[in-house]
């Protein structure tokens, strides 16, 4: 009898060993496909999904930081060097988490409504729209000393950022005053070097196979009227010249290229649609419909990636789809996921 008791002893642990490494997968979080889910408006936390080759984990950050939140409502995120940061909107904070293991190292706060990153070399910049959406600026990070390094004054609603050749480009959203601008800034002296005025609210920015830059703007929103909307635009820039514009629907927002950069996805009439850059005409081709928080491009599956937030108040899902094929499958996400972030 003594022996059976050890022997079911042994077998319970064997079982609670495999178990609990089932439940710990391989604790390596520096590679993957990250979805930051902003979490209940007001009354929840924003939660990140995480999914690799040989995991899927719906709630990464509290398996790895128990007790703790990661905070409402979580915007975007961004690998660099050996951390992960999370913009966490409402909070007016960035929380910073080691990029091996995702515990959580600290945070950095007072920057007032964080939205987006970008970074080059040693350089980490956050977007911000200011506590009354009007006094925003672009904040330089130090994820390891977890300090503002510096602060550029934007005037406006600081949206998305990109980098090329050593010049900050950043949108600023229409949010409490209208918008028309990107502006541009030299990021070793932090200078403006030029405001250029596309259309009403730019939103995301890419840029394609030839380093021609292209933002798509979703036009003005009024509330009271919905007639007096004004439209989309997708705009195209070389040397920050304007060389192409073309009118999208009201509402038109995020975008994306392929893996060979010739072909841009972006969202419009609850749609998604495709411009190949090459076209002789603007005439886009519709691949999918549904309504989605934004949309990504997987390069190494060679899919788009669509968030569907579903009622806004359980979780939601992230669907594959095929650009070629149109054929879909999906995995789950958490609360409202509106940010897909590849770390490779």
């Amino acid at each position: 009898m003594k022996n059976f008791a050890i022997l079911l002893l042994a077998i319970t642990f064997l079982f609670g060993c495999k178990k609990d490494k089932e439940n710990n997968p391989s604790g390596d979080y520096t590679k993957g496909l990250f979805v930051v889910n902003q979490g209940k408006f007001q009354s929840g936390t924003g939660t990140i999904t995480f999914l690799s080759e040989k995991d899927s984990i719906p709630d990464l950050f509290t398996q790895q930081n128990t007790g703790q939140i990661l905070g409402n409502i979580a915007q975007s995120m961004i690998k660099f060097g050996d951390y992960y940061l999370v913009a966490i909107n409402n909070g007016s904070k960035v929380q910073v988490l080691n990029a091996k293991d995702f515990t959580h190292k600290g945070e950095i706060n007072g920057i007032s409504v964080p939205r987006y990153f970008a970074s080059s070399g040693d350089k980490l910049f956050v977007s911000s729209w200011g506590d009354d959406f009007k006094s925003g600026s672009i904040k330089r990070l130090d994820p390891v000393t977890l300090t503002i390094k510096s602060s550029i004054a934007i005037g406006g609603a600081a949206e998305f950022m990109l980098i090329s050749n050593n010049l900050l480009y950043v949108t600023v959203a229409t949010v409490a005053e209208t918008s028309k601008s990107l502006l541009v800034f030299d990021i070793n002296t932090n200078a403006l070097v030029q405001n250029i005025q596309l259309s009403d609210n730019p939103h995301a920015m890419v840029l394609d196979k030839n380093n021609a830059l292209w933002v798509i703007c979703s036009g003005n929103p009024d509330f009271a009227n919905p007639a007096n909307n004004t439209p989309g635009r997708l705009i195209k820039l070389v040397n920050n010249n304007i060389v192409a514009s073309y009118v999208l629907s009201h509402g038109a927002n995020s975008l994306t290229t392929n893996a060979s950069k010739d072909v841009l996805y972006f969202l419009m009439d609850n749609q998604v649609f495709a411009h190949p850059i090459g076209a002789t005409a603007f005439q886009p081709e519709s691949l999918f419909q549904g309504f989605f928080m934004t949309l990504e491009y997987d390069k190494s599956n060679q899919e788009l990636l669509l968030a569907d937030a579903g009622d806004f108040q359980s979780n939601g899902r992230i669907i594959r789809l095929n650009p070629i094929t149109k054929t879909t499958k999906s995995f789950k996400a958490g609360i409202v996921p509106g940010f897909v972030y590849f770390s490779e």
